[in-house]
């Protein structure tokens, strides 16, 4: 294969892969408006996919992690990033709750062993050893309500007995 055929093809991979990335951000929600308080040290964000699925997997020691995939229903992500310190190595320090819903889902109120229903998990990533990773929430009470005006309110109460956690809630209204 001659040097214009490898780069030709190069550049038609990159396109094709650009372009499919652009239309899974078109799924992709930001919500700003939130009732949550975030911690002073970090900064939180909350994303909706539509059209999505979220599958939990296990790597080659076990662990579990989610993948958000296409699918039919939504999956909401908040998540918390504390603010690195650039002089430290590996300071890095993240909290991450994922969870699925029905696409149409109006009103809806689940508690402990049901949220296993909402796929419910918390992810504690760090350089913290045995306390990091992605842990099934058990314990905690997650409702769905939507409004007269169309406005829809998400919030999730939650325990993690496994690893410790600062985010132990969020309330989010768009």
């Amino acid at each position: 294969m001659s040097f214009k055929t490898v780069l030709v093809l190069s550049i038609i991979l990159g396109v094709m892969a650009c372009k499919t990335n652009q239309k899974n951000l078109e799924n992709v929600e930001s919500v700003s408006e939130s009732t949550t308080i975030c911690p002073e040290d970090g900064n939180c964000t909350f994303e909706i996919f539509n059209n999505s699925s979220l599958e939990i997997k296990k790597d080659g020691i076990d662990a579990l992690y989610p993948e958000v995939k296409e699918g039919d229903h939504k999956v909401l992500k908040f998540e918390y990033k504390r603010t690195q310190d650039p002089r430290i190595a590996d300071d890095g320090y993240r909290e991450v709750i994922y969870l699925e819903i029905s696409s149409n889902t109006k009103n809806l109120h689940l508690e402990d062993q049901d949220l296993k229903q909402a796929k419910v998990f918390f992810g504690r990533l760090c350089f913290c050893g045995d306390q990091a990773g992605y842990f099934p929430v058990e314990k905690g009470r997650l409702k769905v309500s939507t409004n007269k005006d169309k406005t829809v309110s998400y919030s999730l109460d939650f325990e993690i007995s496994k690893v410790p956690q600062k985010i132990k809630s969020f309330s989010i209204t768009k």
